[in-house]
């Protein structure tokens, strides 16, 4: 990766966000792999379109597009696939598009494992084995979502972004 000096972000940072949901998606992998291939390609198919189409809406107009950044390199990655858009930000882009391509993909596939789980919990039950799958993947994905807000969103300067809770000042008189 680049050098970090003029992003928000530390290398140690972007490693941690990478790694981070490098281990949720390995276990949610493995855990969906014992229960069923089907839901298996399901899930992938779904990561696919959150790092293709998703990450699209949200990175082919950021300053970071073709840079590491906190959004699990996808600065980098995006930079190879998108094309830098005119638009700036988040409203001119169309919030809606985030909403519908970006978070819903994301949040399917992160709660997938944990729907399969629960619905083999109510129909055969759970062995020793699944619930502590389950616990340690609902962990991880507490952690990691923490994670990413915390040294991802939260330092980003990106104007408009809906995932950061800092106000930025845009230039405008209020």
């Amino acid at each position: 990766m680049n050098e970090t000096a003029d992003l928000p972000w530390t290398k140690k940072d972007i490693w941690l966000n990478l790694i981070a949901i490098i281990v949720l998606m390995g276990l949610a992998t493995y855990m969906i792999f014992v229960k069923s291939w089907v839901l298996l390609i399901i899930y992938w198919l779904i990561w696919i379109l959150y790092f293709t189409v998703g990450r699209y809406v949200t990175c082919h107009h950021c300053d970071f597009l073709g840079k590491a950044c906190c959004s699990w390199c996808m600065g980098k990655i995006g930079g190879k696939l998108y094309k830098r858009s005119e638009k700036k930000n988040f409203v001119e882009n169309g919030m809606w598009k985030v909403f519908v391509f970006a978070l819903s993909f994301l949040f399917i596939a992160e709660l997938l494992p944990i729907i399969l789980y629960l619905y083999e919990l109510f129909t055969n039950g759970l062995n020793l084995l699944d619930w502590l799958l389950l616990i340690i993947y609902f962990i991880i994905f507490i952690v990691m979502n923490a994670i990413h807000l915390t040294f991802g969103c939260n330092r980003c300067p990106t104007v408009d972004c809906p995932f950061n809770r800092k106000k930025k000042k845009t230039g405008s008189v209020q």
